[in-house]
């Protein structure tokens, strides 16, 4: 028994030390890279799970206390993010610590369920401390985590975090391919967005996991894409500009033009607060938790999945703006959930298309939940058309583990501007729906916005 012990003991050594030893090459890889000066040598650790899931708990305080207000509500929107990606990350730089936190549970889990054994691989590693690297000279270098928590609500931080992920992303290429470690940063790329199912979970924790890897993603893809660009528009200049007055939006992100040059940012022809600021009024008691954020195109193409990602790719290039307000019933959590959108199109040929293409998701999800753990009951369908404005109203009932809820959805398209409504285990009838689309729509379009006529379709 003791020399079993003693055998683990000098594994576990062995492994602690290959480790520091890949991390030492990865930071003087990164200090080469960038002209750095570290403050001194990165501890690497091995961590569990629920390592990764206290220390993310802890840096995500002040930013959920800066979309749900300081208590209970950013606590439990804390633990709840950190729980979903102590599943998603293979590795983190815990500023908190300054450690850099790698968790083989993860990485040994990905690489079974993608069938990835590489993944597993000290090379894969060596790749992944690099852009972990990168992390912790930036915070040496400009303080990233100070302007983190001074941000003021979900835009800013998601914007932010796109530039913090995207510089990582940007860095470690370069090092990778200088250092003939491309083919492993690819490797190690490509699992972004992805999470492994884990055993015995139940279908909603699992949905719940794939669409927050998902909403992670473009904060990887886009994010370096940003960087490059700015990178190449004005040097290192550009991303000191960007840790320093970082862009306040998803949208800026996605075109870098308007970060380098604010001049050619188009103005607003869309009034969100104001119409958001009247959609939430009836969910403003305590028992409701808000927030108020716009979507990444990642975002947007994942909830689009079950249509052919060419459609769905051409829908999500024609839109130029996006707000959404989400009102979720706090306890118990999630029985209530209440979601309203505004995507504005570049057209109006546009707008009414992205309309069209809603009803089709709504009827191809109808087809997919026919059987399985969340069933379908019911669907009805009912245009809600006025000559001014074009509108679907959907009602359905459905069944899941044992418990029907009612879901209804509003669809109202004027102009270049699209309204999505969703109340889930919220009564409210049809009338009423129909009506709160269409005060959203109106309190959102400035007046002077064009509203072409639409035709109404026949029943």
């Amino acid at each position: 028994m003791l020399a079993l012990a003693t055998s683990a003991l000098v594994a576990q050594s062995d492994a602690d030390a290959a480790l520091q030893e890949m991390g030492a090459r990865a930071q003087q890889a990164v200090a080469k890279a960038i002209g750095h000066d570290f403050d001194g040598p990165i501890r690497f650790r091995y961590v569990e799970r629920s390592d990764l899931r206290a220390a993310m708990k802890d840096e995500l305080l002040p930013q959920m206390a800066a979309q749900f207000g300081e208590g209970d509500a950013a606590e439990d929107a804390a633990k709840m993010v950190a729980n979903v990606h102590a599943y998603s990350l293979l590795a983190k730089y815990a500023f908190a610590s300054g450690d850099v936190l790698v968790c083989e549970s993860n990485r040994k889990a990905f690489a079974h369920a993608l069938d990835m054994p590489e993944l597993a691989s000290d090379a894969t590693l060596q790749a992944i401390l690099v852009h972990e690297c990168v992390h912790a000279a930036a915070q040496q270098r400009y303080d990233w985590v100070a302007k983190l928590n001074s941000l003021k609500n979900t835009d800013e931080i998601s914007a932010f975090n796109a530039v913090l992920e995207g510089h990582a992303q940007f860095v470690a290429r370069r090092v990778c391919t200088e250092h003939g470690w491309l083919e492993s940063f690819e490797r190690f790329t490509k699992t972004i967005g992805m999470t492994p199912d884990i055993e015995n979970d139940d279908e909603g924790a699992k949905q719940l996991r794939r669409s927050a890897a998902i909403s992670l993603s473009w904060a990887y893809y886009d994010g370096e894409e940003f960087i490059a660009k700015i990178h190449e528009a004005d040097g290192e200049k550009a991303i000191a500009k960007a840790y320093a007055t970082p862009p306040d939006s998803p949208g800026v992100i996605f075109n870098p033009e308007w970060f380098l040059k604010p001049s050619t940012r188009p103005a607003v022809d869309f009034e969100f607060d104001r119409a958001f600021d009247a959609f939430e009024k009836p969910f403003a008691g305590d028992e409701w938790m808000r927030v108020r954020r716009s979507m990444a195109a990642a975002e947007l193409k994942g909830a689009m999945a079950a249509l052919p990602k060419k459609d769905v790719d051409r829908a999500v290039s024609q839109i130029v703006d996006t707000k959404t307000s989400i009102c979720k019933w706090k306890s118990p959590p999630g029985e209530k959930l209440v979601v309203g959108a505004v995507f504005v199109l570049d057209s109006h040929a546009a707008a009414a298309s992205f309309l069209a293409l809603e009803e089709r998701l709504s009827r191809e999800k109808d087809k997919l939940t026919a059987t399985g753990s969340i069933k379908l009951l019911e669907s009805t369908y009912t245009n809600c058309d006025d000559g001014e404005v074009r509108g679907l109203h959907v009602h359905k009932r459905v069944q899941f583990r044992g418990q029907e809820a009612n879901i209804s959805t509003v669809n109202m398209c004027r102009g270049r501007a699209v309204v999505e409504l969703l109340y889930s285990n919220y009564e409210i009838d049809q009338k009423a729906a129909i009506a709160a689309a269409r005060n959203l729509l109106d309190l959102a379009q400035k007046k002077g916005e064009p509203a072409a006529a639409v035709e109404k379709k026949d029943d």
